[in-house]
C-alpha cells in the first residue's frame, strides 16, 4: 500500500513539474547567423525558467511560407513560435501572398536595424569601374529582399543589371569568387569570409534614397490565437533571454550589428515595418 501511494505521489509530482514543450521554427538555412541567434535565444530561455522547454525546428522552403503557415496553424496543445526576418513582410507584400496576415501573429521579440548589405565583385575593385551603358549580371538569392534591393541599386546608380536568381546567398558568393558571376549582393560579414572579393557599394551609406527603407528585422512571432497568459509569459521570457551579453556578442560578430530589442514599442515597429515595405512596393 505504501509503495502504491509513493508511486502515485511520484508520478503526480512529475506531471505537476513537467515543462510545456514549445517549438521555435526557423524557415531558412540552419547555418545562418540568424539561425545561430535563434539557438542562443532558446538556450537562454531554457536556462532562466523551467515552465517551458524550448527546442528549434527547421522548416525551410517557399521563402519562409511553409514555416509561417506551419506556425500559424498551431494551437495551445502544440505551441509554436516563428523565428523569422524581413522575409515575413516581403513574402506577404511583394509576392502578394494571401495565406497569412500580419494580424495572425503577435511579436514576442522584435528587433530592427539598418540592413548592412553590400554590392561586391571579384573582377571590379571600385564602383567607378562599372560603365553605365554596359549590362552586368548580378546574382541574387531567391529571397525578395535582395531582389528588391538589387533593383533599387540599379535605379540608384543608373546601371543596367541582369538579375540572376540563386537558391541562396552562399551560392552567389561562390560563383562570384570563382569568376562565374560578375556581381553579387550580400551581408558584409559573409562577404568578408572571401578575402579576394571587393565591396563596391554599401547600401547603409545611402540615407537619402529609397534604400533607406531597407531595414533588417529579426522577430519571434507567436500565433495571435494563443491566450494572453501565454503571450505575456513567453514575451517576458524571450525579452529577458534577448538581453544577454551572449546575444549581443553573436549579433556583433556574425551580423555586424548592435542589437536593441524594443519591448515597449515592439508592436509599433512590427506594423511600421509592414508599412515601410508597402512603400517600397509602391515606388
Amino acid at each position: 500500500m505504501k509503495k502504491i501511494l509513493f508511486l502515485t505521489l511520484y508520478f503526480f509530482s512529475v506531471l505537476v513539474n513537467a515543462s510545456t514543450n514549445v517549438t521555435v521554427v526557423w524557415p531558412f538555412s540552419s547555418s545562418s547567423a540568424h539561425a545561430n541567434m535563434t539557438r542562443m535565444l532558446i538556450d537562454n530561455a531554457n536556462k532562466i525558467q523551467n515552465k517551458y522547454e524550448f527546442r528549434i525546428e527547421f522548416k525551410p522552403g517557399a521563402g519562409g511560407l511553409i514555416a509561417t503557415n506551419y506556425v500559424k496553424n498551431s494551437d495551445d496543445k502544440n505551441i509554436r513560435i516563428l523565428s523569422t526576418t524581413s522575409s515575413f513582410y516581403t513574402r506577404k507584400i511583394l509576392h502578394d501572398d494571401k495565406t497569412y496576415d500580419i494580424e495572425d501573429f503577435y511579436p514576442l521579440v522584435f528587433h530592427c536595424y539598418k540592413e548592412p548589405m553590400v554590392l561586391y565583385s571579384l573582377k571590379h575593385s571600385n564602383i567607378l569601374d562599372l560603365k553605365k551603358n554596359t549590362q552586368y549580371s548580378i546574382g541574387i538569392n531567391t529571397g525578395s529582399i535582395t531582389s528588391a534591393l538589387a533593383r533599387e541599386i540599379a535605379k540608384e546608380l543608373n546601371f543596367n543589371f541582369n538579375l540572376i536568381p540563386y537558391p541562396g546567398a552562399i551560392e552567389v558568393l561562390r560563383d562570384v569568387q570563382g569568376g562565374h558571376l560578375e556581381l553579387g549582393i550580400g551581408f558584409p560579414a559573409s562577404v568578408k569570409t572571401y578575402p579576394n572579393l571587393n565591396i563596391l557599394y554599401n547600401t547603409t551609406e545611402k540615407i537619402n534614397s529609397n534604400l533607406s527603407f531597407f531595414t533588417g528585422t529579426y522577430m519571434l512571432l507567436l500565433p495571435s490565437n494563443q491566450t494572453n497568459q501565454i503571450k505575456t509569459e513567453l514575451s517576458n521570457i524571450f525579452t529577458l533571454a534577448a538581453s544577454s551579453t551572449e546575444v549581443s556578442t553573436i549579433c556583433n560578430d556574425l551580423l555586424g550589428i548592435n542589437p536593441k530589442f524594443s519591448e515597449k514599442e515592439k508592436n509599433k515597429y512590427y506594423y511600421w515595418m509592414h508599412d515601410s515595405w508597402k512603400k517600397i512596393k509602391n515606388n
